[in-house]
């Protein structure tokens, strides 16, 4: 490539345009959300990469480095954000009074035990979940739904369907116990509290 005297601006360029980039592509995902920018960041930092391999001349590396450093700065923001986002402690875990969930929402993820569970961590020791149930007989099934916003549909979603009359097996699983099974009109609704303190 010739030009080893610009060798320094090989790891410069890269280091200056992600160090610049970084609170910019910051701004940006909190703005208009991590995933679409983390990956349009993957793309640049590729393309970089792609282009620094093809490069003829010092000069193009250098150039090329700076690409690939604009995606980096994106990389490094991006995943800290995203693992933050997903793993981070909600607020007041352990200390919650009670939890709902209603319309169906009981089937979110597909795997009502493991959102029982979780909501279970959440709750304080006298705490109760609050579940809206299928009726009676109705199948407890796993399913998949796509919700509709203004004309746009979602990606396929993971959903499950949960009958009252299997509502004691799947808070059994999750460490809860049944308090209460009631129905109000053609709604059915359970009441569960920590297996320990039923």
């Amino acid at each position: 490539l010739g030009g080893i005297s610009h060798l320094s601006w090989v790891v410069t360029a890269f280091m200056l345009a992600s160090t610049a980039t970084t609170q910019v592509w910051g701004k940006l995902g909190d703005q208009y959300g991590r995933k679409y920018l983390f990956q349009a960041s993957i793309v640049i930092f590729l393309a970089g990469s792609a282009l620094s391999g093809l490069s003829h001349t010092m000069t193009e590396l250098i150039a090329f480095r700076a690409i690939q450093g604009l995606g980096g700065g994106g990389l490094m923001v991006g995943a800290q954000a995203i693992v933050g986002d997903v793993f981070d402690e909600l607020p007041g875990a352990g200390s919650w009074r009670t939890a709902l969930l209603l319309d169906g929402n009981v089937g979110i993820g597909g795997c009502p035990p493991r959102l029982l569970r979780r909501l279970r961590s959440l709750l304080r020791p006298d705490g109760q979940i609050l579940v809206e149930l299928e009726a009676p007989g109705a199948p407890s099934h796993e399913t998949r739904v796509r919700i509709e916003d203004n004309g746009e549909m979602s990606e396929w979603l993971p959903w499950a369907r949960v009958s009252a009359s299997g509502i004691d097996e799947i808070a059994t699983q999750s460490a809860l116990s049944v308090m209460r099974l009631w129905s109000c009109g053609e709604r059915w609704f359970s009441l569960l509290a920590h297996a320990a303190t039923a």
